[in-house]
């Protein structure tokens, strides 16, 4: 898994996904939103047409209660009868009358109670309890006389012949009532009644509120009067919120027990009732909801099949990748013997053996080229040291032989101690690599030949820390640089006093030894020469101990090693030898026994 985030076509394969994923997600979050806004607005159209459906009829209906109170209030015999002289009462004159009651009251959809109540004989006819004397549990707008009409209005109305109120089922009626007088303020008039228990409101409202899955509900004009199909809904607050509308007909928003709600509202003018409705928003979106929690559903389901893909792609196509460019790279660093071992029966196995004959073949070469190069180097020492030898010798026998005439036997015993010293490290040729230490032993015995040669006019200084005396070098990295600084700088006539010096510093990936001398040196061009020619390995100055030097440095430790020449000031010669670092270098323990 850790590979997988790592591998860039693994992120290309999920970016890619993502990127024709995301358009969709967006496009379906946009239509969501429309939908529920078209949704939304599609329901709170519908019930608002089933509430003014609702309202229409309602208000038709006790339309026709209120112009039947109109027309027995204003009815000449009723008026008649209740202003007539004589007082015996006969139950056959209100037989008529009875009968036109219990036949309005079957007129409408509505079944109501109509009452008339003869003030003046104490009387009233009941389109339900019939003929009978006013009670004075009965309503106190029988004893208004200046009552001529109000709208509609609630009430509970007492179980019949019972001064106390009904229970909730029988005895406690609740009913909206209408309720007209005859006008005539001189005398008691007739007043007419009309009761509609709101159970018969009933299957009007569950109707809407089965339909629309809503709270249908209706408000008078009184503070609590309030029916709806919910007897334990807190209507109240709703009511004094629709009250203070001005507007007759609309919808707002409610937080009802905690539940984000829509309101639906239509107020009757004529009959001063409040029809509406009140649904959660979260209800009548239900559908939306599923819809989108399916598709985020499939959209998740994608991501998800998408991450299976792309570990599937992984296991059969990026890890052989990831595989194969792996052991590259440590082919790259040299690790010639890599192969890969686990080869799937596909293409890619196909691939990986020719990775293995390739890296195979890469090892072979390698080999061979760098025996080549050993052979090579050992051919440059060994030239470098029949380079030394003839020259050198003939010098140094020369002075022994000027101090043996001129009897100074000491002189010739110590250049030749020091001489003997010094040819028989030159030329042990089963030693390859040597401590910077036996190095620096060396040269100091060729500096003592050298100093005895020239009189004293020679000073040498050397300051290389003592850590980097164990560094491991090729044998003979120095002595013909300390040669050169003597042969072109030293011996070519120059009398005055000439010093060379040695100094080591350990830098961040290299260890740097500098040989300095203030000899004649060499101009510009001759040293850019002999730089290219480093640079180059031209083999046509493959005679020159600085280009041997510089070559089994290069050829022994790679790229960045050898040496770097630049000019002293005001005169002489600074050469640089750069030895990469290698930790744990095996090497200098060897030389050191």
């Amino acid at each position: 898994m850790r590979h997988l985030w790592k591998s860039s076509i693994a992120k290309n394969i999920i970016g890619g996904f993502l990127i024709v994923l995301l358009p969709l997600a967006a496009t379906y979050w946009y239509t969501n939103s429309y939908s529920m806004k078209a949704v939304r607005e599609e329901v709170v159209a519908s019930s608002s047409k089933s509430l003014l459906l609702l309202t229409g009829q309602l208000e038709f209906t006790l339309d026709k209660f209120e112009k039947l109170t109109y027309s027995l209030a204003s009815d000449s015999e009723l008026n008649a009868i209740n202003q007539a002289p004589y007082d015996v009462e006969h139950l056959w004159e209100y037989v008529a009358q009875l009968q036109q009651l219990q036949f309005y009251s079957t007129t409408t959809d509505l079944e109501g109670d109509i009452t008339i109540y003869l003030r003046n004989k104490d009387r009233k006819l009941s389109s339900k309890s019939g003929f009978g004397p006013i009670a004075k549990d009965d309503p106190a707008f029988v004893r208004d006389i200046a009552v001529t009409g109000k709208r509609w209005f609630f009430r509970v109305k007492p179980a019949p012949g019972s001064g106390q109120l009904a229970s909730q089922d029988r005895e406690r009626q609740t009913v909206i009532t209408f309720v007209r007088g005859s006008g005539a303020k001189w005398d008691n008039g007739v007043i007419v009644s009309v009761d509609v228990p709101v159970a018969q409101l009933r299957p009007l409202m569950d109707a809407l509120q089965n339909r629309e899955q809503g709270t249908a509900f209706m408000f008078g004009e009184g503070p609590g009067e309030i029916f709806s199909v919910e007897p334990d809904a807190d209507l109240e607050p709703l009511q004094q919120i629709i009250a203070g509308t001005p507007e007759n007909t609309g919808r707002f928003t409610y937080t009802y027990q905690g539940e984000r709600s829509i309101v639906l509202f239509d107020k009757s003018v004529d009959s001063g009732l409040t029809m509406g409705m009140l649904f959660p928003e979260q209800q009548i979106m239900k559908p939306i909801y599923r819809i989108r929690a399916w598709t985020i559903a499939v959209l998740c389901g994608s991501l998800v099949l998408g991450i299976l893909y792309t570990l599937f792609a992984y296991r059969k196509l990026l890890r052989p990748v990831l595989v194969l460019v792996e052991a590259m790279g440590k082919v790259r660093l040299g690790q010639l013997k890599t192969r890969i071992t686990d080869a799937p029966r596909n293409e890619f196995g196909f691939v990986y053996t020719q990775f293995n004959n390739m890296a195979g073949q890469i090892d072979s070469l390698v080999n061979e080229i760098y025996v080549e190069r050993l052979n090579q180097q050992q051919a440059q020492l060994k030239l470098l040291q029949s380079q030394i030898n003839p020259h050198f010798l003939y010098n140094c026998l020369n002075f022994i032989y000027q101090m043996s005439m001129g009897e100074n036997n000491e002189g010739a015993a110590r250049m030749s101690l020091y001489l003997s010293k010094y040819f028989r490290y030159a030329t042990k040729s089963d030693v390859h690599f040597v401590s910077l230490r036996q190095e620096l032993d060396n040269i100091d015995a060729y500096i003592q030949i050298q100093r005895m040669r020239f009189s004293g006019r020679i000073t040498f200084s050397c300051q290389v820390p003592e850590p980097l005396l164990h560094t491991a070098i090729p044998r003979l990295t120095l002595q013909p640089l300390v040669e050169n600084a003597f042969v072109h700088g030293i011996e070519a006539g120059d009398e005055s006093p000439k010093h060379i010096a040695i100094y080591g510093v350990r830098e961040a990936a290299f260890i740097r030894l500098t040989v300095e001398d203030d000899g004649k040196g060499l101009d510009q061009e001759e040293l850019e020469r002999i730089q290219l020619s480093l640079e180059t390995m031209d083999h046509e100055d493959f005679g020159c101990g600085l280009n041997n030097t510089h070559w089994r440095l290069a050829l022994r430790f790679g790229h960045g090693a050898g040496l770097r020449l630049e000019r002293r000031n005001p005169s002489g010669l600074i050469v640089h030898i750069l030895i990469p670092v290698e930790e744990g270098n095996t090497h200098v323990h060897h030389a050191d026994t």
